[in-house]
């Protein structure tokens, strides 16, 4: 039993390395090669991989997220979104979960890419836009904590009188916490963000004002649940 069960091991090994060797030689000597079995062969070997690794320990070459940026190096961004999606997957049905979630960032990443090239196109553009700034204020750490700081910058600015008469699309009543103008600007903001007692009253003059008022609680809503969302849709994804 103990032999039939290391024997299959190296067996899938094998097949492994051939193929993977097989790839790269089909890159160098077959012009056409990208076009046609490239990606089909890369997904087949991302499963093979996570199967060997599962079967051979954790003493098994790991791939890493540099490897894996250079096995992609030919294909468009679309197909190495589902390639990387393809191996997070058999990660995870193998098992390896931690080897899983380190790809998680390079496939964010990819989805940004690609939200954005069909925003570009402007194909299903609200619906990419949206999944553009979802992906966008949770692709890490850093970006997390830029996101409402940027927006605490743009509502500073929304709510700056305007110089002219025609821009103004909404109506200010500012409340007074400091004679310090830019203070007294930034505690204003601050305090209808987080629509603390005695916040200004703001009051849209026109429909553009209505959509304003509409979008900015909007992508508030999106950025305070999208830290959560993301990381409750990794764990699902991980426990699958």
């Amino acid at each position: 039993m103990q032999y039939s069960t290391r024997r299959a091991i190296e067996e899938k090994d094998v097949e492994f390395q051939q193929l993977f060797t097989s790839f790269q030689s089909n890159f160098r000597k077959v012009p056409n090669y990208i076009k046609f079995d490239a990606f089909k062969d890369l997904k087949i070997i991302f499963e093979l991989y996570a199967e060997t690794y599962h079967l051979k320990g954790f003493n098994y070459n790991s791939l890493k997220v540099s490897d894996v940026e250079k096995l992609l190096v030919n294909f468009n961004d679309f197909q190495k979104k589902d390639l990387v999606d393809c191996l997070i997957n058999s990660l995870i049905k193998n098992g390896i979960e931690e080897k899983a979630k380190i790809l998680f960032v390079l496939l964010v990443g990819l989805e940004i890419k690609c939200a954005f090239h069909e925003i570009i196109g402007v194909k299903n553009f609200l619906k990419n836009f949206l999944r553009l700034i979802h992906n966008l204020t949770s692709y890490n750490i850093y970006t997390l904590i830029i996101s409402p700081i940027i927006f605490v910058l743009i509502m500073s600015l929304i709510f700056t009188n305007s110089p002219f008469q025609f821009m103004e699309l909404i109506f200010i009543e500012k409340t007074h916490f400091s004679n310090n103008y830019y203070l007294n600007h930034l505690a204003n903001v601050l305090n209808y963000i987080f629509d603390m007692d005695d916040k200004m009253k703001v009051t849209p003059l026109s429909f553009m004002g209505v959509l304003l008022m509409i979008g900015m609680k909007s992508f508030l809503i999106l950025i305070v649940v999208n830290f959560f969302l993301k990381e409750f849709f990794n764990r699902i994804k991980l426990s699958k």
